[in-house]
């Protein structure tokens, strides 16, 4: 720990250029003060973890970008006529969504863009769509049943908005097949 050895006496002896430092909205993209701004990325990450962990998350990126290059922190597109086209009854696509995150109206997009709708309709021909917005119980269980038979009937495709399937139901909907 020698490369911190003096890091608290530079801190009371220039308190000023360290509060501002510290008290910045976004420490991470300031430099540290002093000979400070000339450690190593991991020396830096941990002395902004040790005086701003509120702020690591943001650090921790900037850390990764600079060490091992942009590609590491740039968010991927999906490309979703690809994965569409890729998908089928045997190969469904799921979804692992975050708060905020809705795929439907790429689906929904992509539905009519391979003529999935029927001409003049504003509902899809063979685009079911089940959204379950309450937990399911058995009466809903059987609800998907009757529409997952359905969707098997007219070689269509089916949507469940709702995230909390049980593994009970995927298990009975997988066996379908």
């Amino acid at each position: 720990m020698e490369e911190f050895c003096n890091l608290d006496r530079d801190i009371e002896g220039s308190a000023k250029s360290w509060k501002k430092f510290v008290e910045s909205e976004c420490p991470e993209k300031e430099k540290f003060p002093q000979e400070w701004k000339n450690k190593t990325a991991l020396q830096r990450l941990c002395m902004m973890r040790a005086m701003r962990p509120d702020r690591m998350t943001y650090a921790m990126r900037d850390f990764v970008e600079e060490t091992l290059g942009s590609k590491y922190v740039v968010g991927r597109t999906l490309d979703f006529a690809t994965s569409f086209e890729e998908s089928g009854p045997a190969t469904p696509m799921f979804f692992i969504l975050s708060p905020g995150v809705n795929p439907l109206k790429d689906v929904e997009n992509q539905g009519e863009k391979v003529s999935l709708w029927g001409q003049g309709c504003s509902s899809p021909m063979h685009f079911y769509y089940l959204h379950l917005s309450v937990s399911l119980f058995q009466i809903q269980g059987s609800l998907c049943n009757t529409c997952h038979l359905l969707i098997i009937q007219k070689s269509g495709s089916l949507l469940y908005q709702y995230q909390g399937i049980i593994a009970r139901e995927r298990t009975a909907l997988g066996s379908r097949r």
